[in-house]
């Protein structure tokens, strides 16, 4: 009687475990045939000028110092998934191009886009936000944001960090500086997802991705503000910081960059990794 009891405990508990498992479904976004990540290469194509470019040059670096490009043994990713929306025509594309201004390293892009197309052939429908990219000016890493430093230095830009110009934050209200900031926006021009289209750098074959991207710069001026008193350290001792002027950010027309990110879907064999 035991054994049967036992027996009878085994098989309803069975019952119960697949009755549970046929409830868990495989779950898919709505751009599943883009999504995912993969190993890439960068390549800036208009190579007859790029602002990094000069900016290096005009501080004294030989023609040609910053990268302007960077290998799949470089470790370069690009990341393709779905919004929050979830709908078909709608990616996000996280990868990298370009370098930044201290050449340590490349500078990541991000945007979401409405697309048209299918996966062997698809393209963005209008510029978009680095959403990686501030839209106001924030006291500390202020990196992306060149000054033209032209009518009182010799060098035409200089990386704004805090510390230029007066070597620190302003101390009146009023002072302007014309600037430019980084990739602040993006446009996917084409795109390009070929099942088992590419052969990995360890020999296997996988599916190839081949994106063609726009970076834009912008011009804008940033001026220095007065504080709220209710935010000086000292009461009745006026403090001031800097702050993107109203209506000044336009587009750096002639700047942009364009850039091919191409590869191969990320495997996770060890002879494809970047080395």
């Amino acid at each position: 009687m035991k054994k049967i009891f036992f027996s009878s405990i085994f098989l309803s508990m069975m019952m119960l475990l697949t009755s549970c498992f046929k409830e868990i479904d495989n779950w898919f976004t709505n751009t599943s045939a883009y999504d995912g990540r993969f190993s890439v290469a960068t390549t800036l194509t208009n190579k007859e000028y790029s602002f990094v470019n000069e900016v290096f040059e005009s501080w004294g670096a030989p023609p040609g110092y910053w990268e302007d490009q960077w290998t799949i043994e470089d470790g370069i990713e690009l990341m393709i998934f779905n919004s929050a929306a979830n709908v078909e025509d709608e990616i996000i594309i996280d990868t990298y191009v370009s370098v930044n201004y201290d050449n340590e390293g490349p500078v990541r892009i991000k945007g979401k886009f409405k697309i048209t197309g299918n996966p062997s052939n698809f393209s963005g429908q209008e510029i978009v936000p680095n959403l990686t990219m501030r839209t106001e000016f924030p006291s500390g890493d202020t990196g992306d944001f060149f000054l033209d430093m032209g009518p009182y230095y010799d060098e035409p830009w200089y990386v704004f960090d805090d510390e230029y110009p007066d070597d620190g934050l302003p101390t009146e209200a009023g002072e302007e500086w014309d600037a430019i900031q980084l990739y602040t926006r993006v446009s996917l021009e084409e795109g390009k997802i070929t099942p088992n289209g590419e052969t990995t750098i360890g020999g296997n074959p996988s599916d190839g991705v081949s994106l063609k991207l726009t970076v834009y710069h912008d011009f804008l001026t940033i001026e220095s503000y007065q504080t709220p008193a209710d935010t000086w350290e000292t009461p009745g001792v006026p403090e001031f910081a800097w702050r993107i002027k109203e209506g000044s950010r336009k587009n750096a027309a002639g700047l942009e960059e364009k850039w091919t990110v191409s590869g191969y879907r990320y495997t996770g064999f060890p002879e494809d990794m970047a080395h």
